[in-house]
């Protein structure tokens, strides 16, 4: 199993994929940013648009990990676009590799315990 723990500009974030709330709060999360990103007015100024769309991450990682993550996660950094998209993918893959090693875990375990399919069809014979 992964280490639980994202590791970004000097921060080390702890994230348990398997825990239920955890999950709530992420899905959750994800629910709040998709609902805000179509209310981003998309004409005017560009700065306006990028400080509010950079917005959008910032308050993401405070509705996960509790507010006030994001001034850490971003401190010293310009707000960028690129810059903040290059953490959020960071994010999206620590989250991955967690739950690839979660459902591998679950499958290695769930495959111990069922005969695989030659001795089913033996055990039919």
């Amino acid at each position: 199993m992964s280490l639980k723990i994202w590791e970004i500009n000097n921060l080390k974030l702890e994230l348990d994929m398997e825990d239920a709330d955890v999950q709530e709060r992420y899905e959750n999360a994800f629910e709040k940013l998709s609902e805000e990103e179509n209310q981003i007015k998309k004409d005017g100024k560009m700065s306006e648009f990028t400080r509010s769309y950079c917005n959008l991450f910032a308050t993401l990682y405070d509705r996960i990990f509790g507010e006030g993550t994001s001034e850490k996660i971003f401190e010293g950094i310009p707000v960028s676009i690129s810059r903040y998209i290059e953490i959020y993918d960071s994010f999206l893959e620590f989250v991955k590799q967690q739950t690839d090693d979660i459902n591998a875990d679950i499958a290695q375990k769930v495959a111990k315990y069922q005969p695989n399919r030659q001795q089913r069809r033996s055990k039919k014979k």
